[in-house]
């Protein structure tokens, strides 16, 4: 998803293993995107449907991506 905030700890905090997430070096959201003329018709109902999205977002979060690579190098 491209959540913001509380609702993106959450996510995270769901999917990957605490113990993960205490170890790791960096956690960062690289966000997303979704572009509708490059998914099959049952992809553009799902997103439709759940994410309540049906024209192209993107979403990159381009200083994230970079501040993780600058942690990750130390």
């Amino acid at each position: 998803g491209m959540q913001e905030g509380d609702e993106l700890d959450k996510e995270i905090a769901a999917n990957f293993p605490e113990d993960l997430l205490n170890k790791a070096k960096s956690v960062k959201h690289f966000g997303g995107e979704f572009i509708f003329k490059k998914m099959n018709f049952m992809e553009k109902a799902i997103v439709k449907k759940i994410v309540k999205v049906s024209s192209d977002k993107s979403d990159i979060k381009h200083e994230n991506i970079k501040q993780f690579a600058i942690e990750m190098q130390k």
